[in-house]
């Protein structure tokens, strides 16, 4: 739907908003750490899934 940069640059207007409204610099701390920890576990994730693919790969080609 969106290119990674207009995608990017939504994401940021609509956190900026997001923070902007809120009145509490707790919770918008709050927020901010919330959202790299998902990030976090999703980069770590996917990094699992890839040394998964690589692993699956390397034992594919010992056997051949």
């Amino acid at each position: 739907m969106y290119g990674k940069d207009t995608g990017m640059k939504s994401f940021a207007s609509t956190m900026k908003q997001i923070l902007a409204a809120m009145q509490s610099s707790k919770d918008q701390t709050t927020l901010v750490s919330s959202l790299f920890n998902v990030w976090e576990e999703n980069i770590l994730s996917l990094g699992e899934g890839l040394q998964d693919d690589l692993g699956m790969i390397t034992r594919t080609i010992q056997n051949t």
